[in-house]
């Protein structure tokens, strides 16, 4: 897995001071060819289902159900395709904080990561990247409870 992402983002914080977690998967297909072929994500030891190699953000969300320990998440996806095979992808996850559900995910989580071993061709790097590390409110103390 590589290391590099070109990624910006917006990284900002709730009313109550909190920011929410965004992590960025990208998949890279050889220059001028691209990649075909099915990938997994999994998080805290929990897989999701197969992905294809040009997913929809509905398509990750999906996905994503099966992974329990994930908790509410918000699915972009970009992606540059050559005709039927897909040039560059890139998936941002931002952990969010649904009232009632759990895990409710504060502070700074674990990288996704990516299983690209059912990617048949073409496939030249991938990385997950952290682009908005999850923080607590402003002047939060973290208190340790005996």
């Amino acid at each position: 897995m590589s290391c590099f992402v070109a990624v910006t983002s917006n990284c900002t914080r709730d009313d109550d001071g909190v920011m929410n977690e965004k992590q960025v998967v990208y998949l890279r297909g050889d220059y001028g060819v691209g990649f075909l072929g099915t990938w997994t994500l999994a998080f805290n030891g929990e897989v999701s289902t197969t992905l294809g190699s040009s997913p929809t953000a509905s398509d990750v969300e999906y996905a994503l159900m099966f992974v329990s320990t994930i908790g509410t998440v918000n699915i972009d996806v970009n992606m540059t395709q050559i005709g039927l095979r897909t040039s560059e992808l890139w998936v941002t996850i931002e952990f969010t904080r649904s009232q009632g559900t759990n895990p409710q995910h504060y502070g700074s989580l674990p990288l996704v990561t990516v299983d690209t071993s059912g990617i048949s061709s073409g496939l030249a790097s991938s990385a997950v990247e952290r682009v908005c590390g999850g923080e607590f409110f402003v002047d939060h103390t973290p208190r340790n409870i005996s």
